[in-house]
Formats: C-alpha cells, sequence, structure tokens
C-alpha cells in the first residue's frame, strides 16, 4: 500500500530577499565572530608597537592643533569656539571617512575568509564597522579633552550625539551592502569612492563653519550627506541641537539607501564569491 502525498501541497523555497534578510540578521546573531575578528586585526595592524592604536590619535590631536591654530587666524575666528569646533569635526570625519573607504573594500579584502566559511556574508561588513568603531573609540578620547580646556559646558543636549552616532553606523551598513558588493566586480569602484570622500571633505562644514558660506551655495550643506552626519553628531557635543533639517534628511537618505541596497544584495549576494 503507498500513500501519495497531496497534490496540493509543496515546499516553497526560500526567495532571494528572505535568503538576504536571514544573511543580515544570521550575521548580527553571530556577533562573537565579526568581534573577535575585529579585535585581531586591530591588535595585528599595530603589532610590536608600544603606543599601539594611540599613535593614531596623537596624530589627530597634533593635527587639531596645527590647522586649529592657522585657521583661526586666517578666518579671524576666536580660538576657545573654533579649536573645538574643528577638532570634533575632525575625529567624527576620520570615523565616517575611513569606514567609507574600508566598507568600498570590505569584501575583497576578506577573499580567503568568504571562500573558506560558508556562514551569513554581512559578518564581513560587521566586522568592518566594528574594526572602525573601536578605532574610533581612541580618538574619541580626545573630544572630551577639548570640551574641558575650552571649557564647553556639557549639557543634556549631548545625549543627542547617540541617536546621530547610530544612525551614522545604520548607513554604514547599507552602503557597504550596496558599495561593497559593487566594487567586487568593479575594482576600480574603490578608487572613486577613494576621491569621492577626499571631494567631500572640502564642501563638508568641517574646517570652516556653515554660516560662512555663502548664500548660493548653501545648498551644499543643506542637502550633503556627509554635512548632515557631521552636524547630528558634533552639534549636540558643543552644546546645540541640530536643525531638524538634518535629522529629516539623514532620515531620508537611510531609508532610500536601504531601499535600494537591501533588493541590489538579495539579487547579487551569492555572486560575491565568484567576482572575487
Amino acid at each position: 500500500m503507498t500513500v501519495t502525498a497531496p497534490e496540493n501541497i509543496h515546499f516553497a523555497m526560500p526567495s532571494r530577499l528572505q535568503t538576504a534578510l536571514s544573511d543580515l540578521l544570521g550575521g548580527l546573531v553571530q556577533w562573537r565572530i565579526f568581534w573577535i575578528l575585529a579585535i585581531l586585526e586591530v591588535r595585528q595592524r599595530y603589532r610590536r608597537s608600544s603606543l599601539g592604536q594611540f599613535w593614531v590619535t596623537i596624530s589627530m590631536a597634533v593635527q587639531i592643533a596645527a590647522i586649529g591654530i592657522v585657521f583661526a587666524v586666517i578666518f579671524n575666528q576666536p580660538l576657545t569656539s573654533y579649536i573645538p569646533f574643528l577638532g570634533i569635526g575632525l575625529v567624527l570625519w576620520g570615523f565616517i571617512s575611513a569606514l567609507m573607504n574600508e566598507l568600498a573594500v570590505t569584501f575583497i579584502s576578506s577573499e580567503t575568509y568568504l571562500l573558506a566559511y560558508s556562514g551569513p556574508r554581512s559578518a564581513v561588513l560587521y566586522r568592518t564597522i566594528t574594526r572602525n568603531l573601536i578605532i574610533t573609540a581612541h580618538n574619541l578620547l580626545i573630544i572630551p579633552l577639548l570640551l574641558v580646556i575650552f571649557q564647553i559646558p556639557i549639557t543634556w543636549t549631548a545625549l543627542l550625539f547617540v541617536p546621530g552616532f547610530l544612525l551614522v553606523i545604520l548607513n554604514g551598513v547599507w552602503i557597504g551592502m550596496l558599495i561593497g558588493t559593487l566594487a567586487t566586480r568593479f575594482r576600480d569602484l574603490p578608487q572613486l569612492v577613494g576621491n569621492l570622500v577626499q571631494l567631500a571633505f572640502f564642501i563638508t562644514p568641517i574646517m570652516y563653519r556653515p554660516e560662512q558660506i555663502q548664500e548660493q551655495f548653501r545648498l551644499i550643506t543643506h542637502f550633503n550627506p556627509f554635512a548632515s552626519w557631521i552636524e547630528i553628531m558634533r552639534a549636540p557635543l558643543l552644546g546645540t541641537i541640530p536643525e531638524l533639517h538634518h535629522w529629516l534628511f539623514t532620515g531620508a537618505v537611510t531609508i532610500l539607501g536601504f531601499t535600494v541596497a537591501i533588493p541590489f544584495y538579495a539579487r547579487f549576494r551569492e555572486r560575491i564569491v565568484y567576482w572575487l
């Protein structure tokens, strides 16, 4: 006697979108993997160095002091307010620029790992973000020193730095999904990203204040995602509330980025290892 299954019963294969979302969630669940990999990479980079990562922090502090004094004179700005503005901006820009450049090569630089490991591809993405967070954590030590030295009052407004910082990290996820995947196929893309990031530095109010820009050029800072990312993190630390349009623009960029990146990642995620 044989038993046949009803014709209306079938086993549906998961869609590409479901697989991609499972990959993103699976990478987060396996946080110990990308955390350990990030720690090992930082240790390997500064192995046998007496000060390690703090050499970057020292270099950043010297850069802030040198540029701050020179440009305060050029822009006729008081040192007590300009150096904290510049210093916080440079520290935060260092995080954003490094994140952008490294996310562009996040899959390329992990070729050996991806070819040997069949787990979530997103673990590589999270590792890159985590490594930059660890490095930035050292440089963030400069910020409280600036606030104390130049007597910038710390208010409850400073807590707005946290959601701003988290929003920037969240944007890093979709940038890695989109740009990182594209760069595995088009190897000239990382160089293009590096040049665009360098250009963005000059059109982002880091070394100059937004109000110093002429009215006809303010669209560059009002509709520049880098400027909004810097402002939603820097303004709270300086005791002011970021303007509403910076929050709205950052939110719009985040939503649009994931709207484009998730279907793209779902479509080409499986091809990453073949493009390496």
